[in-house]
This record gives structure tokens, sequence and C-alpha cells, in this order.
């Protein structure tokens, strides 16, 4: 390939070449259909404001940049970081960097996987309405989640009336829950002791 041929060349003189990916991308409400029929135009954008470093609106936008994260990490892939961009919904996840060969085949995985997670997600109003209609249908309520230490496990906490309402909404609504604890008062140790999702 063309790249094998420039990387040969880079090589014989005794040098080597990294990279790293880092891509940015614009979150819209619409979901690829709904964006379709509008002719690409007149889209709603995640954001309302300017972003740049802010970092409660990049929180909001959690839904698809954390699962974009969690894929491509899935993928072997390894995230070096995301945040908020300038622009209306704008955000970047940077790849960390890599010889340039690696780094191109982690580039095509990197924008499927945004592609796919996009389309998964269906982000449109419609779709973030229908999560809480289900919550609301079986008596969950959700209250925050927070990331572990380590970074290997996403805890939920809910409001529900029984640990099957809260994994019927999840099985319902095509999100994990591995292992669901059920908790009488908020406290810290609560969370330690499960190995997966909640």
């Amino acid at each position: 390939s063309m790249l094998r041929r420039q990387l040969a060349a880079v090589e014989a003189i005794g040098f080597s070449a990294m990279g790293a990916s880092e891509l940015e991308y614009y979150i819209f409400e619409d979901s690829y259909r709904t964006a379709h029929e509008k002719g690409y135009a007149n889209l709603k954008t995640a954001a309302w404001y300017l972003e740049d470093y802010h970092m409660l609106q990049g929180m909001r936008e959690e839904k698809f940049t954390a699962a974009a994260r969690r894929h491509l990490k899935l993928s072997g892939v390894p995230v070096e970081n995301s945040k908020g961009e300038f622009g209306l919904g704008q955000h970047e996840i940077n790849i960390r960097y890599a010889d340039a060969l690696t780094m191109a085949d982690r580039h095509v995985v990197y924008k499927q996987c945004l592609k796919e997670v996009a389309e998964q997600l269906d982000l449109s109003p419609e779709a973030v309405a229908g999560v809480k209609l289900i919550n609301d249908d079986v008596g969950a309520h959700w209250l925050f989640s927070f990331l572990s230490a380590d970074k290997k496990k996403t805890y939920c906490l809910y409001e529900a009336p029984t640990a099957e309402a809260v994994r019927e909404a999840a099985r319902r609504a095509g999100l994990p829950a591995d292992v669901i604890v059920e908790v009488s008062e908020l406290r810290p140790e609560n969370f330690l002791g499960g190995s997966g999702a909640t």
C-alpha cells in the first residue's frame, strides 16, 4: 500500500513515523433517517451554546461519548481523552498515539464506531423520551451514575420498587445491567462489592 511504502522509506533513513487521531465531530439530536428526511438542514444540535472546555455541557452528551469510548476500548483502540469543542454540539475523542500503520487501522475503526454508536442510540428526541417512558412504566427513576477509580465499572443509582424493575427497564432500553445490588441507605461501601455495572 502507499502507506507501507512511505513507512519503509522513512525507516530506510533511520526514522519511525508515529501518529494519533484527533477527529472532531458534531452530535445532533436527529437520527440518521430524520436528518436524511430533512435534507440535512435545520438539524437540532445536542448543545445550545458554545461549550469549549465546558464540563457540564460535555456531561450532557455523555450518552453518546461514553458509549463511543467504551466501544473503542473493547475494540482494542485506546482512548487518550475526550472533550467538548467550540461549536454547538462539537466534540472530540483523542486516540492514543501509535506507529502510523497501527494508527491508520485505529482511525478506520474509530470512524466506524462513532457511526454505529449513533445509529444504535438513534439520537433523536423520540429515543430519549422513549427511555424515560420505559422507566416510568416500571416505576424506576434514574438518580445519577459514576465511574469507579480504575475506570472499569460504571455504577448507576436508581430508585425503584424492586431490582427486577431496574433489570426490566435496562433490558427494554438496551442498556447493560450486569449486577444489581439493592441498598436501603446511600453509602460508598454499598457500591464496592459488585463485579460489574449496576
